[in-house]
């Protein structure tokens, strides 16, 4: 059944530009402009420490992403056991701290495994004070909340840090997997 459904999607897919009014249908340059393009990959290798005082974790440099492309960061996370701790995650860009560490995991002695997500939308000099961070932890579920530390740099962005902490140096945190991706704040 599988099988056929993929022919039929197949099909759909090859016919749907015919079977769309031309007056309607996207320029090629408007769709190669709206995708995603993955700018950094850092963390292939899990980054782990025990600090409690905030530490770089995965450093992405030599970047060139422009205030007008929105960014969106995605890394993933675990702590380990070792007591009753809990494990913090934040964001710099152009080596400033722009998230201020915040919890992700939860606080009891057991391994938690979870991921954040940045989202920066394109900005100027007036929208610095924006952007969002989206935390999953398995034992705390879903938290979303402001990237607000200090104003997003009115900056070509050149480098992207995730950093953390531990509550304790008790326990382990780990990151790993870090993905960049950028598209156009604004479409043709």
């Amino acid at each position: 059944m599988i099988k056929y459904l993929k022919y039929a999607l197949l099909i759909a897919v090859l016919l749907l530009p015919q079977l769309v009014d031309p007056a309607v249908l996207i320029r090629k340059e408007q769709i190669e402009d709206a995708y995603a393009v993955l700018e950094a990959v850092g963390g292939d290798t899990e980054a782990t420490d025990t600090t409690a005082s905030t530490t770089d974790y995965i450093t992405m440099g030599s970047l060139s992403i422009p205030k007008t492309d929105v960014i969106i960061i995605i890394v993933s996370l675990r702590k380990s056991t070792g007591g009753a701790h809990s494990a913090l995650v934040g964001l710099k860009l152009n080596g400033t701290a722009v998230k201020a560490n915040r919890t992700w995991s939860g606080s009891g002695n057991d391994v938690d495994t979870g991921s954040a997500t940045f989202v920066i939308p394109a900005h100027d000099g007036t929208y610095v004070d924006v952007g969002w961070l989206l935390l999953t932890g398995e034992t705390v579920g879903t938290d979303l909340t402001q990237i607000d530390a200090v104003d997003i740099p009115n900056a070509t962005i050149t480098e992207i840090i995730i950093t953390g902490e531990t509550s304790n140096s008790a326990i382990t945190q780990g990151m790993q997997n870090a993905r960049v991706y950028t598209f156009p704040g604004s479409f043709p």
